[in-house]
């Protein structure tokens, strides 16, 4: 228990794929950006690579992707393709994620916002007159974001609260599981976590209820959790008195009672310490008695 570990999530850049027609209006907002790895294709010459998350501009891919991906202001027909079928029935994450934390929405115009048949879509943010504007789904083995709206109809790129709405987007759907370090024992995870490989490479039973995931993460050090193809680090340490005491041991009795015995023997420096306290104190009391000077 005298060693710690850490995760910094930002410290490896997200790799992203923009599938566009015009992948100017994006170049300014990803090529700028420290935490993105960015690549633009057009329709026609996209083929699956090594890319963490997929960005389809006005398009949908022939089948539904393997990695996490933003439709922006897809095409209504053919609807979106989901692991389960076309877009119906639940999803199995009831808790939606806050993609608009830190956003200014009033600094956004949002104008033509399309329609989608939303049974299996599950609306985060809504305009003033009740329009969806950004829809999310998600399922183990599959998970998108899809904005009503397009970039290049309305002058977004330049609006302030554009860019954190983007990396909100890209951070939801890079990294399923929140970052940060935790203690050993059971942990609660938002979203449908499809799997979690521990320290010692073996998988951790997962739990899905009431659109959480539960685990349990008793041993300290790094669990890989994967779900709709985006994976996250957790990073577990020994941070609780009651697992770092140093009492506990899983020493043999007999080697336990010789480290105890051993434990108990005090060190020479320490009598010799109570003698030098005793000897000034000796010393102070004759002086305060004038019977030495």
């Amino acid at each position: 228990d005298d060693e710690a570990v850490a995760w910094i999530a930002g410290a490896q850049p997200i790799a992203v794929t923009v599938v566009s027609d015009q992948p100017a209006s994006y170049g300014p907002l990803l090529s700028q950006d420290p935490g993105i790895q960015a690549t633009f294709v057009s329709p026609k010459n996209y083929s699956p690579g090594r890319e963490q998350v997929l960005i389809f501009d006005r398009v949908l891919p022939a089948s539904p992707a393997k990695v996490p991906a933003l439709f922006v202001a897809p095409p209504a027909e053919p609807p979106i393709q989901t692991r389960s079928g076309l877009v119906s029935g639940p999803t199995l994450a009831e808790t939606s994620p806050d993609l608009i934390s830190g956003v200014d929405l009033r600094s956004m115009t949002f104008d033509f916002p399309r329609r989608y048949a939303a049974k299996d879509l599950t609306a985060v943010a809504t305009g003033d007159d009740g329009t969806p504007l950004i829809y999310v789904h998600e399922e183990p083995d599959q998970r998108f974001v899809l904005f009503t709206f397009s970039v290049t109809d309305s002058k977004l790129m330049f609006a302030p609260g554009f860019p954190a709405l983007m990396g909100n987007a890209l951070d939801w759907l890079a990294h399923p599981a929140p970052g940060g370090t935790r203690k050993p024992g059971p942990a609660t995870l938002t979203g449908a976590v499809q799997s979690i490989v521990g320290p010692d490479g073996k998988p951790v039973p997962v739990s899905h209820i009431d659109g959480v995931s539960l685990a349990k993460l008793n041993r300290v050090g790094f669990y890989t959790a994967t779900s709709g193809g985006a994976t996250s680090v957790i990073a577990v340490n020994a941070g609780d008195p009651e697992i770092s005491d140093l009492q506990r041991t899983r020493l043999p009795q007999a080697t336990r009672a010789d480290a105890s015995s051993s434990s108990r023997a005090r060190p020479w420096w320490l009598y010799a310490a109570i003698g030098a306290l005793l000897l000034l104190a000796a010393e102070w009391f004759t002086w305060q008695r004038r019977l030495t000077v």
